[in-house]
């Protein structure tokens, strides 16, 4: 559905869809081992605003992949969504997320227009609110 791959690939599960409220639900461990904790705040581990913004794009990735194609699941030999966020329009971090954590992620389209579409997305650690994003995406297909 789309073209990441470990170790940049940041969602491990989808967990729900439904293409008729243009909303996707994912999920994600924070693993305590990713290398990224050796240098962002080592002794008191963070994960990185800018890539809790990148999951949901992901996130937001694979559901245009199910919007745009009209279906809900993967169909053998598709081909990945190519669009690049071009705008972060508002992000917001309420709480860290640390490792050991299972995020949920939660994305949905609030427009599309088959070139640009517009996005929110949330990062939940259990009932918590982590962070929020709106972003701006150019479907380049």
């Amino acid at each position: 559905m789309i073209t990441h791959r470990v170790p940049f690939l940041l969602i491990d599960k989808i967990a729900r869809l439904n293409i008729a409220k243009k909303v996707i639900g994912g999920e994600r461990y924070i693993d305590a081992e990713d290398p990224i904790f050796q240098g962002h705040f080592p002794g008191n581990p963070i994960y990185p605003g800018v890539l809790q913004i990148e999951m949901v794009a992901q996130l937001g990735l694979c559901l245009s992949y199910f919007m745009i194609n009209g279906i809900d699941q993967i169909a053998a030999g598709s081909r990945p969504v190519m669009a690049m966020v071009t705008k972060v329009q508002h992000v917001a971090f309420h709480a860290p997320i640390v490792p050991k954590q299972h995020i949920a992620i939660y994305a949905q389209v609030i427009d599309y227009d088959g070139i640009m579409g517009t996005m929110i997305g949330q990062l939940y650690f259990g009932s918590q609110l982590c962070s929020y994003v709106i972003l701006e995406a150019y479907f380049n297909e």
